[in-house]
């Protein structure tokens, strides 16, 4: 569903069950079928208020092409990453990355899953000819002689919206908008299963800050609560009692730093407590069916508790890798 900020006209078209549809900061809804009410749905002024505003004539057999009509923006900022999530899922595609429109959706060569998605969340390009950190401003010459990537290279510019880092102005580095940003200040991903009840068929996958340096940590439709940490949140002082500030030191504390370094040191903490998590996902899930089809009430008071001893693991491995960071790159 598109819905055009300084409007009140919106369109919604339904994507086919085994296709997918990245949108990256603009409209990418195209032509509408409204006699196909199946696949397309509008508001009842999405033409009459085109015309009104001078943004189409039906009169001269204007084709009616949404975007085109309520949102043209081509720009490389929104381009690019709507290619390299296509691309990730269908590289098949051979898909331009210099385009400047994309199919709206498509079939993937594969069916996805959930780890695919936080790893398109995590893009930054890595091994394609938009990587900012293999840019050769980045390369300087070791102790034998050799070229290396400086442990400094960043895929990020700075935190701020709009604006590059200093430090790719001082290199002379062109900006590149990839998936993941270091400003991001949460993710998720749904993981929606309708064969199971719905308490337990729903998760989301949620991480606080930068998609990259987070670790995915799962919230069940049927949890009635979440660890403290988890809600509380003031940016303005730096809270031990506060998930939110956990990752966004790790994040800073990387961004700031080493990055190429500190990116394997969050790695290494991150992929093995998502790695156990989803190891015993089939696991908990069977057990929390068990109690479900006796009692819907015990169901979620397992999932609950599940939900908080995961949110409770990763927080204190988080702050640990924080304290971590901050001893390694910057108390030296």
């Amino acid at each position: 569903m598109e819905i055009p900020g300084y409007t009140n006209g919106w369109v919604a078209q339904r994507i086919h069950d085994d296709h997918v549809c990245p949108h990256a900061n603009r409209m990418r809804i195209g032509e509408i079928d409204l006699n196909n009410p199946d696949y397309f749905m509008a508001s009842p002024n999405v033409f009459s208020l085109a015309e009104e505003m001078g943004w189409y004539n039906s009169s001269n057999g204007e084709l009616f092409v949404f975007y085109e009509v309520y949102g043209p923006k081509v720009n490389f900022y929104n381009t690019r990453r709507e290619w390299r999530g296509l691309s990730i899922v269908a590289p098949s595609l051979s898909l331009d990355p210099d385009a400047e429109r994309f199919p709206f959706s498509i079939k993937p060569d594969k069916k996805i899953s959930v780890q695919d998605i936080m790893a398109i969340h995590r893009d930054t390009y890595e091994g394609t000819k938009f990587d900012i950190t293999e840019n050769p401003a980045f390369y300087v010459t070791d102790e034998n002689g050799n070229k290396v990537k400086s442990p400094i290279a960043t895929p990020y510019g700075t935190k701020h919206h709009g604006l590059e880092s200093e430090l790719w102005d001082l290199l002379g580095i062109k900006s590149e908008r990839c998936i993941s940003q270091a400003r991001v200040g949460f993710s998720f991903v749904n993981q929606l299963r309708d064969w199971l009840p719905d308490d337990i068929g729903g998760i989301m996958w949620y991480g606080n800050d930068c998609p990259e340096t987070t670790c995915y940590i799962p919230i069940y439709a049927g949890a009635t609560s979440i660890s403290e940490e988890w809600i509380r949140c003031n940016p303005k002082r730096v809270d031990r009692g506060s998930a939110w500030w956990a990752f966004n030191l790790v994040n800073n504390l990387a961004f700031q730093s080493k990055y190429q370094l500190a990116i394997e040191d969050i790695r290494a903490v991150r992929d093995p407590l998502e790695s156990d998590i989803f190891l015993h996902q089939h696991g908990i899930e069977s057990v929390a069916l068990s109690l479900y089809r006796k009692d819907p009430a015990a169901a979620q008071e397992f999932l609950t508790k599940h939900v908080h001893s995961a949110a409770d693991k990763v927080l204190d491995a988080y702050w640990d890798l924080s304290d971590l960071l901050l001893y390694k790159y910057y108390a030296n």
